[in-house]
């Protein structure tokens, strides 16, 4: 064994002996003048543990951080000078942590439980930015460098599971907590784990901790990424701060690479037992993936469906049509690749409306892209647009002719957006229905955006007469 190696050995033996039983009492507590710096050490002292040696100190941390903040509520106030970090950052950090939570007594502690005291005692905690710019939801959200446990006991199984419900429990608790501050976050693209990270927004990395071959629908990671996604549904959409890439793009790839390894073709001479394995791994976990990309293009609540102070509100009816998988596409801005594959599996919902009485190109009409901005209005986003425009009408090129409840063409609709004639799929529409340029009022519409420039209405009605 190597000079390197034995003192591995030796720092590990010498931290599992370390019991932070052995650290703290309640007499040293109450002797303590700052049970905050006590209180700090304590979560340190953990979080240590398992960085160092795999272990995470004694399975009576949670009650003696609740019993700090009992006998001394200001404990919870703490703030270390050099990291700005609080309590609260620190416990959410251990959630991330296989920490054992049975006292000496044989009952369970629970992390939330401690987590809500810490919480209860400093409200405030909740929303304070530690030195890299993070609150403390920052240090639950799963990501591709945590630890995996992958095709291990079931004792360690389940025990990751527990550990990632404790996690959805305590986003909630985040949530109601401070709302406000809650949400900022999550809508952030620029979020990094580490230095070697790329700056993406939470649901992203959320997503890119899934192991390729999972074979569970009820993967505890896709509950925590549902809760995320429930509490900032627009984020499905949005774009990385450095690769521009999306979750919905990230997780059709996976789809269609964990769909081909399933189709993978082996030599003869390899074992049956062993081709059929590897056949069931990566189509089941392909279909757990295609899962997850319905789910998180169901509609949710919105921030519009809760009150000023974060509460929710009363949900709004649901509509059969909030089930429908184009329309809500359509809405999203999913990637090219994925809109068509949904359209292709789900042909029969092109030609069905909502409640509003539209159909997806309706809604494809009037969607701004997400990625087009003032100074450069519609130009790449919508060409975009003209290619799910395009998709709907190769399927269905009746629903150009479809009016909505308020009696409005997809033509109408598409030039009143403000979409470019040809890279927004304006002309596209007007080849499937020319007659609707006849429900186009002209004093009401200021022009049709060509891709260079704008041509009047009563010149392009003039052509079009002439």
């Amino acid at each position: 064994m190597g000079l390197k190696q034995r003192k591995g050995v030796v720092l590990k033996e010498a931290m599992k002996n370390r019991s932070i039983s052995t650290c703290f009492d309640s007499s040293e507590i109450r002797s303590k003048s700052d049970p905050g710096k006590q209180l700090y050490k304590l979560l340190t002292t953990s979080l240590d543990d398992y960085a160092i040696a795999d272990h995470c100190g004694d399975s009576q941390l949670w009650d003696k951080v609740m019993e700090i903040c009992d006998m001394d509520p200001i404990a919870a106030t703490y703030t270390e000078t050099e990291s700005f970090k609080t309590p609260l950052h620190l416990a959410c950090r251990i959630l991330e942590c296989p920490l054992p939570s049975v006292t000496k007594d044989g009952t369970t502690t629970s992390p939330v439980d401690a987590i809500r005291v810490l919480i209860r005692c400093c409200p405030e905690s909740v929303s304070k930015k530690d030195r890299d710019g993070y609150i403390p939801l920052h240090y639950i959200i799963p990501h591709s460098r945590r630890p995996i446990i992958s095709h291990q006991k079931e004792a360690q199984e389940l025990q990751q599971i527990n550990r990632i419900q404790n996690q959805v429990h305590v986003l909630n608790l985040l949530l109601s907590a401070d709302y406000q501050s809650s949400i900022k976050y999550l809508s952030r693209c620029d979020v990094t784990f580490s230095p070697s990270d790329r700056a993406c927004t939470p649901l992203y990395h959320a997503v890119s901790s899934i192991r390729d071959d999972f074979l569970q629908h009820l993967c505890p990671t896709v509950d925590l990424i549902s809760s995320i996604h429930a509490a900032c549904p627009g984020t499905v959409s949005a774009k990385n701060k450095d690769n521009q890439d999306t979750p919905l793009a990230l997780l059709y790839r996976r789809f269609s690479s964990q769909f081909d390894l399933s189709e993978t073709v082996f030599p003869v001479r390899k074992p049956k037992k062993e081709v059929l394995e590897h056949q069931v791994r990566y189509k089941t976990s392909a279909m757990n993936t295609w899962k997850i990309i319905l789910e998180l293009l169901i509609p949710t609540d919105s921030e519009e469906g809760r009150g000023v102070n974060g509460l929710k509100q009363s949900k709004r009816r649901r509509n059969a049509s909030d089930f429908y998988i184009v329309h809500s596409a359509v809405k999203m801005e999913c990637p090219p690749a994925l809109i068509r594959y949904i359209i292709e599996t789900r042909p029969g919902e092109v030609s069905k409306t909502d409640e509003m009485g539209r159909l997806p190109l309706h809604i494809a009409a009037i969607t701004t892209p997400l990625s087009s901005s003032d100074d450069n209005r519609n130009k790449g986003g919508n060409y975009h647009s003209k290619f799910i425009i395009e998709e709907l009408l190769r399927t269905y090129p009746e629903g150009a002719s479809c009016a909505d409840k308020n009696g409005k063409l997809p033509l109408q609709l598409a030039i009143e957006s403000g979409k470019f004639w040809i890279g927004g799929g304006v002309k596209s529409i007007y080849n499937a229905f020319p007659e609707a340029m006849q429900n186009v009022v002209v004093e009401e519409c200021s022009g049709i955006v060509e891709d260079d420039a704008s041509i009047s209405m009563e010149r392009y009605q003039n052509c079009m007469n002439n």
